[in-house]
């Protein structure tokens, strides 16, 4: 189905059996008729939409603007853009409460460099998450110093926010295996306004049960009764039990960072540098080529793999994307230590 420019985020609208997608190059959501297999009309968003959730009850979508920092409302019946809300710094991932009465919103970059240097700065400078009241459609309140880099976000069947984020420590020494330069974590956070409070957490790369560095994370989902966390840095997918303990890790190729849930709760994960999306079964990710044109080269391809790829010895927790976060060319966004890599 051909969309608008850099498709980057879905969300399925039983209402009208319509896909929404982002199109982040175009600056637009598109829209797909699903019967029709095709895209029937595109809106005017904002600067670089990157996530779209939909909202049921109010039958409205709201989509994150990552270059502008605001989130836009957005009446897909109507075909319109309600309203735009400043957020927080480089908007990405989204989701809204069980009783769906507030949208949160993660700053994904919340440690840009325009912070540094960071130990001169006050905690309430650090917007991590907004907080966006969807009765008013104003902005709440924010949670602070969540984390460095914020991949994703999730509310359980219980009502826990679950947060998939990279803490980086600045003080300590890349080289240094002892300190904690990365920190690949899950955690549980409270969703009051003001400094984060967070609950269950654990470091997959160091956790007792791991089994090996995960190098950068990205997105997670519940399936079943496990977790599952795309592990892009070591090209796997790590299984976790319900208390976070490691249960398994699966070889996932091409620099996975999407995993859902599918009707059946069975997992399926995307690649970001290959056409190719996997479905576990038993263990096992069963490959399929989602039969694409590949029209880079195969330097770009390879670059791309080498980016995002975990390193050798003391530097297998970290990755070039690490700090240089999405190859984002605004500066180191973390100064993660005296030593160069």
């Amino acid at each position: 189905i051909t969309v608008g420019q850099w498709p980057v985020s879905l969300a399925y609208v039983a209402t009208f059996n319509e896909v929404l997608v982002a199109n982040k190059a175009s600056d637009t959501v598109g829209i797909i008729d699903v019967a029709a297999g095709r895209q029937i009309d595109a809106i005017w968003v904002g600067d670089e939409p990157t996530e779209i959730v939909w909202d049921d009850t109010r039958e409205l979508a709201y989509v994150s603007l990552g270059a502008a920092g605001q989130v836009a409302i957005v009446d897909v019946a109507a075909r319109s853009l309600v309203k735009t809300l400043d957020a927080v710094f480089d908007p990405s991932a989204m989701a809204i409460s069980p009783d769906g009465s507030q949208l949160f919103v993660a700053s994904h970059r919340s440690g840009q460099s325009k912070m540094f240097p960071y130990e001169d700065r006050g905690a309430e400078t650090e917007l991590d998450i907004a907080i966006i009241d969807l009765e008013s459609q104003e902005v709440d309140g924010f949670i602070l110093e969540v984390s460095s880099t914020i991949h994703d976000l999730l509310f359980d069947a219980e009502g826990t926010l679950w947060v998939s984020a990279t803490g980086n420590q600045t003080e300590g020494s890349l080289n240094n295996p002892d300190d904690r330069s990365f920190e690949h974590e899950i955690f549980s956070l409270g969703t009051s306004a003001g400094a984060a409070t967070r609950g269950v957490a654990v470091d997959l790369s160091r956790q007792a049960t791991s089994t090996g560095s995960t190098g950068n994370i990205q997105g997670f989902t519940v399936c079943g009764t496990s977790i599952w966390v795309v592990a892009e840095g070591a090209n796997q997918l790590v299984e976790l039990n319900g208390d976070l303990t490691e249960k398994s890790r699966i070889a996932i190729e091409g620099r996975p960072r999407a995993v859902l849930c599918a009707p059946g709760g069975t997992p399926w994960v995307v690649s970001s540098n290959r056409g190719m999306v996997y479905e576990i079964v038993n263990g096992a990710a069963l490959a399929y080529d989602l039969g694409l044109t590949e029209r880079r080269s195969q330097l770009l391809i390879d670059g791309l793999e080498l980016f995002s790829a975990q390193g050798d010895g003391v530097g297998d927790n970290r990755s070039c994307s690490s700090c240089h976060v999405d190859g984002l060319s605004d500066g180191v966004v973390w100064n993660a230590g005296p030593v160069p890599n």
